[in-house]
């Protein structure tokens, strides 16, 4: 673990120095208690969410033979166009955290423009169930 935390935050601290190192503390608990870490994105944030939580539940596994308990709000397109259908588009993240997400779980929020409804409703929703969260 301790590698690939080295790798992770080399190759990444310059673009998000902000909060990285709580963001990797976070994990390594996470990994412990095996909290949830929930991530989500739109477009190429979402395809990001999806590959980053692949990452952290092979690549960590790969070495450490368990894996984060890890999952992309943005990869299941069943839940994400029945929600936006029944409850709106802006609804899509935080509906999903309100069902499954909970005290000291992770929520790691990607947004280009950082003022998306959906991610804005979804770090909300999270600050709410008391979840652990990280912007980029």
């Amino acid at each position: 673990m301790n590698n690939y935390i080295k790798l992770l935050r080399n190759t990444i601290k310059s673009k998000f120095p902000k909060n990285l190192e709580k963001l990797l503390s976070e994990l390594k608990i996470s990994l412990k208690k095996r909290n949830t870490i929930y991530l989500c994105g739109n477009g190429g944030s979402a395809a990001n969410a999806n590959h980053i939580a692949n990452d952290f539940l092979y690549g960590v596994a790969s070495k450490l033979k368990i894996g984060l308990n890890v999952e992309s709000l943005s990869a299941n397109t069943a839940v994400i166009t029945c929600l936006a259908n029944d409850v709106g588009y802006d609804n899509i993240y935080s509906e999903q955290l309100k069902s499954k997400a909970r005290k000291d779980d992770i929520l790691i929020a990607l947004s280009g423009s950082g003022n998306s409804k959906n991610i804005l409703k979804a770090l909300k929703s999270g600050n709410k169930l008391k979840m652990k969260i990280f912007q980029y």
